[in-house]
């Protein structure tokens, strides 16, 4: 059994940072993380997903009362948005999973909802979430992330609004493939610029106002679905860390609840 207390408004909005409501890859409006891996322990509830289409990645931890530790399942998030769309968000319930179910209830008054749950320890997505999780880390200086294989040493500090502004400028170019270039201006500074859309045809070009840009190389990759789903959910300043070539991850270390997210490199 596990088993945490939580505000229905805060376990949906924790839910938000993992399920990336967007659009898809097949074009579609839904929730891009559809099954993920929820964990309590030491006050705290994590979780992680991913999208095995666009190989996004992402994962969410804030602090909860936990009442018995151990691992939720969830196999259809829509169904739990559903449950728990008939509480207010203000409630205070009983969040659990035990022999197949998991429950929510409400003590006063009185209100008890439950759903089906599936183990999906041998899920292919599941897996590949836990296998992203345990690859990079972020040192301790939060500077860098890095792994045993790779370190990913260039980091933008920005603010989410400012990116999410060129995710606004695609739909006048109906394009979903963004460049996202580091590169000198004319006073020798590193700026960052972000791009929609087709040389060939039509294009938007934004600089990003940053607060911190960390490298010593030029940095040309470009990121497409997941680009912004990711930041359609984030608010205030994020860390972005890369490489030539290389995923992207994206930290969201403020607030209440803290995410993580890995984009991969288009083309």
């Amino acid at each position: 059994m596990v088993k945490i207390i939580v505000k229905v408004e805060k376990l949906s909005r924790f839910l938000d940072y993992i399920t990336c409501k967007g659009q898809t890859a097949e074009g579609q409006t839904d929730y891009v993380v559809k099954e993920m891996v929820l964990s309590a322990t030491n006050n705290q509830l994590s979780g992680m997903g991913m999208d095995d289409a666009t190989m996004l990645f992402a994962s969410a931890i804030t602090d909860v009362q936990v009442i018995e530790t151990g691992k939720f399942f969830i196999a259809d998030v829509k169904t739990l948005y559903n449950h728990l769309g008939i509480f207010r968000g203000d409630d205070e319930v009983a969040f659990s999973q035990e022999g197949g179910w998991i429950k929510i209830l409400r003590n006063s008054p009185k209100k008890l909802s439950r759903m089906s749950s599936i183990d999906l320890s041998d899920s292919r997505t599941i897996n590949g979430a836990q296998t992203i999780d345990g690859m990079y880390r972020l040192d301790m200086k939060k500077k860098m992330v890095a792994s045993n294989v790779r370190n990913l040493p260039v980091m933008v500090v920005a603010n989410a609004e400012d990116i999410v502004t060129i995710v606004k400028d695609s739909s006048a170019v109906n394009e979903k493939v963004y460049p996202f270039t580091i590169i000198k201006n004319e006073n020798g500074e590193w700026t960052l610029k972000i791009e929609v859309g087709n040389p060939r045809s039509s294009i938007v070009k934004s600089e990003i106002p940053t607060t911190e840009i960390h490298t010593d190389v030029e940095l040309n990759n470009s990121y497409s679905f997941g680009f912004d789903n990711v930041f359609g959910v984030l608010k205030g300043k994020v860390h972005l860390f890369t490489a030539p070539g290389d995923p992207m991850f994206i930290y969201q270390l403020e607030g209440d609840i803290k995410s993580r997210y890995m984009l991969s490199p288009y083309g």
